[in-house]
């Protein structure tokens, strides 16, 4: 076992890049898990070098919480979480812009692809592409979230992946119409579509009403944005951090004018206003 060739760099690429164990090296190795963390005592590689590694920035953060509320999914296993988020195909630029922000975290550096032309439980389902991160301690707390208490950490970076993963542009026919938002939250209770919209009326200054009727045969709850507030939404979304990456890739989610009509008057925008 003495005879074990990995230097300082190798093994720190292994252990904190990679996020393997001791035993997962060693097993690369054909040596003893032992033997392994001698070495890593040796050239003070320590489980703290390799979780100060793994931390989240606050952008990804951002990214987190926006996806949890959207097409994100976390799973725990092994008491560490990891994070997959997939797209349809039309969606690949905006999956693989997501991908980039997170990169660092994940084991690979391309997007999965899944073929589902097979599956036959809908029509004309899209095939997907998604990404999983690494399983981290640093999304346990993220995990433990219940819906209330990811709605309190919203701002306006993670309201826009939200947006851009759940939220539907309308395109009213008319000439005197305006585009306005709706917002699936399907998966709510009514306790926590009644807090999301506290919420919104808190942190954005919009006051979304709820589109749900428990008699309907698919009981779907939805937020609906006035024309005023949709302008508003895309604003904030637009001057986020995420702004750059949701006009590049997912630009026919976000409402660019307004035209003035009855409804709607120049005195009511506190964002500068296109008039289309």
């Amino acid at each position: 076992m003495r005879g074990v060739l990995i230097d300082k760099d190798e093994l720190y690429k292994h252990y904190v890049i990679n996020q393997l164990s001791s035993y997962q090296i060693a097993e690369k190795y054909g040596c003893a898990a032992t033997t392994i963390r001698n070495k890593l005592l040796r050239y003070n590689i320590t489980p703290e070098t390799q979780e100060k590694f793994n931390q989240l920035s606050d952008l990804q953060k951002d990214l987190v919480v926006g996806s949890m509320l959207g097409d994100g999914h976390l799973q725990k296993k092994n008491n560490l979480t990891l994070l997959t988020v997939s797209h349809c195909e039309d969606q690949k630029e905006y999956a693989n812009a997501k991908l980039q922000i997170i990169r660092n975290l994940c084991n690979h550096e391309d997007l999965y692809f899944l073929d589902r032309s097979r599956e036959t439980d809908s029509k004309n389902r899209q095939d997907q592409y998604s990404f999983t991160t690494k399983s981290m301690s640093c999304l346990n707390t993220y995990f433990d979230l219940n819906i209330i208490e990811t709605l309190n950490l919203l701002n306006d970076n993670s309201l826009t992946i939200w947006f851009l993963d759940d939220g539907y542009h309308n395109y009213p026919k008319g000439k005197n119409r305006n585009s306005f938002y709706e917002l699936s939250i399907s998966r709510f209770s009514l306790e926590e579509a009644e807090y999301a919209q506290e919420q919104f009326l808190e942190k954005f200054k919009v006051r979304p009403r709820l589109k749900h009727d428990p008699k309907w045969r698919k009981a779907d709850k939805t937020l609906v944005f006035s024309v005023y507030d949709s302008y508003r939404l895309s604003y904030l979304m637009k001057e986020s951090q995420f702004g750059k990456l949701a006009k590049e890739t997912m630009d026919y989610k976000l409402i660019h004018t307004v035209i003035l009509n009855r409804v709607v008057t120049p005195e009511k925008f506190t964002v500068p206003i296109k008039v289309g």
